[in-house]
């Protein structure tokens, strides 16, 4: 990653934080929480800030594994393959 690169992933994580994390806990009416699966809750903030994430990094470092905690199903193990873009 250069430079260029490091600076535009510093900006997406700053946005995203502004515009979804902050902005969601400031709607009044608290946060909807559900469960992904049992035990693990999540929110829709989670989600759509995991979402941007990911699209930004694509953007940025094409061709990138980028796993999300939201995303991958908790009940499996993670698979070292798809950190290297294996199939």
């Amino acid at each position: 990653m250069d430079s260029n690169q490091f600076e535009q992933v510093g900006n997406l994580i700053r946005d995203v934080g502004a515009e979804v994390i902050l902005q969601g806990f400031r709607v009044d009416g608290g946060v909807a929480v559900h469960e992904k699966s049992p035990g693990e809750p999540v929110t829709a903030i989670d989600q759509e800030a995991e979402r941007r994430l990911i699209a930004g990094l694509e953007l940025i470092l094409p061709g990138i594994p980028v796993i999300g905690e939201e995303t991958w199903p908790h009940d499996q193990p993670l698979d070292p393959k798809a950190l290297r873009n294996e199939t």
